[in-house]
């Protein structure tokens, strides 16, 4: 993890540094000694500064979706040591949105802690995605240093479209002189090829199309 000092122990800093220099330029020792719970602090940080360990996963409710459907998603969060605070944000793509749930996620721990984040999100747009990437800081009990990391295990979510419904049949941009100029709005036996369906009882034998019954391994018709 990447430590990071916060702005109140640069003040801390200021502050003793501000006093010692004070105190030699006044030759006043009782000047110094306002800086000492200021130094005392500085130096319990140091003696505790160590990184937390701390563990975060993502998890989704599936791994398929269509446009515009809502799934669940589930943040994992444990320490082995006690922490005062986590923060988890989940690094989401564009094409999906926040519908249940809170982000940053902010989380006091105690020691060998597990905590769980329910989430909900909704697909905004059709492609394949890769989730699992969570940024998380941790803070120290006197909130002097914090630590940051990005951990996680990708996982991929498909979503496809909706399917969407034909009203009328797209006119050919070209046919044959022997059915006319219109296309019949319903599959029927004809000249022009429509699609392929499995084989039943009392289709004609003419109308099986060998190759693709060969490697279905089933009888399919025209």
């Amino acid at each position: 993890m990447t430590r990071l000092p916060s702005t109140r122990l640069a003040a801390y800093g200021f502050l003793c540094a501000l006093a010692l220099t004070g105190a030699l330029a006044a030759r006043r020792p009782e000047v110094a000694a306002l800086a000492a719970p200021f130094a005392l602090v500085l130096a319990l940080a140091m003696l505790v500064d160590r990184p937390p360990r701390v563990s975060a996963r993502l998890l989704l409710g599936r791994e398929r979706a269509l446009e515009g459907d809502v799934f669940d998603a589930t943040v994992l969060v444990r320490s082995e040591d006690g922490v005062s605070r986590v923060d988890l944000y989940p690094v989401l793509p564009a094409s999906l949105e926040l519908v249940a749930g809170e982000l940053p996620a902010s989380v006091q721990l105690a020691l060998d802690e597990q905590r769980e984040f329910e989430l909900q999100l909704r697909c905004t747009r059709w492609g394949s995605f890769v989730l699992g990437d969570l940024r998380v800081r941790a803070q120290d009990a006197l909130a002097l240093f914090s630590w940051e990391e990005r951990t996680g295990r990708p996982q991929r979510l498909r979503v496809y479209p909706r399917p969407e419904t034909l009203r009328r049949l797209v006119a050919p941009a070209a046919t044959q002189a022997a059915i006319g100029s219109e296309v019949a709005r319903v599959k029927g036996d004809g000249l022009e090829f429509a699609d392929l369906r499995p084989f039943v009882a009392g289709d004609r034998v003419r109308s099986v199309n060998w190759r693709v019954s060969a490697r279905r391994g089933e009888l399919v018709v025209n």
